[in-house]
């Protein structure tokens, strides 16, 4: 038979002073904990995002590979944008409807899941949908995905019948040359970005309300880039308010051999 006495009672339980240190120690190593694991959450994204936008590097390869070089239309709507009388399609429902993405998952970056109100669960069997204006990568539409170059009368291509897009042939450095990136749908930039992607992206900064599309360094203070040659990278900004002043994004007014949008202020072109 065990007896209990008062004393040992006192020593085998919890104070309330006890207790409340405990939970005080708990809160902290909580407190410390989060942000940490908050910063491996947004680690694990860019890293999933980086691998999506390298997989669209190749992709473009594969589709380039297979139509004489040339790189797919950012939009084939039968006026500046395509081949006379070609139907409406952006550059994701090519390459759906072609086969060389199998899914959406393709065209969308982890970091922006939440936020991406308007590309919702698109019917990839409809490639002319306006949802896929709002895909979170852009594509370097002027200088790549079309030749309409900058200004008037500046269809650099000479093409005006069948609205060519740039060839691979043609790039001088294709290495230095953007061809998709992280994007925002916005005509300017904040530290919050705007609530959606967007299927192009501006070569330079413009504050009109129509010229929507710019690079979004949400990662962290940055932008996954996929470059013409195939390879992705990382580019950081400094400034998220100002990332067309980062060496990586230095807009179309810059020297031709630090142009990383034309290379050589002709879209790119020899």
């Amino acid at each position: 038979m065990h007896l209990f006495t008062k004393h040992s009672l006192r020593n085998s339980a919890f104070t309330l002073i006890e207790l409340l240190v405990v939970i005080s120690i708990i809160a902290l190593l909580i407190g410390i904990l989060l942000p940490a694991l908050g910063a491996a959450r947004r680690t694990a994204q860019s890293v999933k995002c980086l691998s999506s936008i390298r997989q669209l590097g190749l992709v473009s390869a594969m589709y380039n590979n297979d139509n004489d070089g040339h790189f797919v239309h950012v939009k084939t709507d039968g006026t500046t944008w395509g081949p006379a009388g070609s139907r409406k399609t952006y550059w994701p429902g090519l390459y759906l409807s072609s086969g060389y993405t199998s899914g959406l998952d393709a065209y969308q970056c982890p970091e922006m899941d939440d936020a991406a109100s308007w590309f919702v669960e698109e019917d990839s069997s409809d490639p002319g949908s306006d949802n896929f204006q709002s895909i979170h990568y852009g594509y370097n539409y002027r200088h790549i995905g079309s030749l309409i170059g900058w200004g008037a009368n500046q269809d650099k291509g000479g093409q005006s019948a069948t609205r060519a897009t740039a060839k691979e042939a043609q790039l001088r450095n294709p290495t230095n040359t953007i061809l998709f990136a992280d994007s925002t749908n916005a005509s300017t930039m904040d530290e919050e970005d705007g609530p959606n992607g967007i299927y192009l992206l501006y070569s330079s900064v413009s504050t009109a309300s129509w010229a929507r599309g710019r690079v979004s360094p949400r990662h962290n203070k940055s932008c996954n880039v996929a470059y013409a040659d195939g390879h992705g990278a990382g580019e950081a900004v400094a400034d998220v308010t100002k990332p067309y002043e980062t060496e990586a994004f230095l807009g179309a007014n810059t020297a031709d051999e630090t142009n990383p949008w034309t290379i050589n202020g002709k879209p790119g072109l020899n």
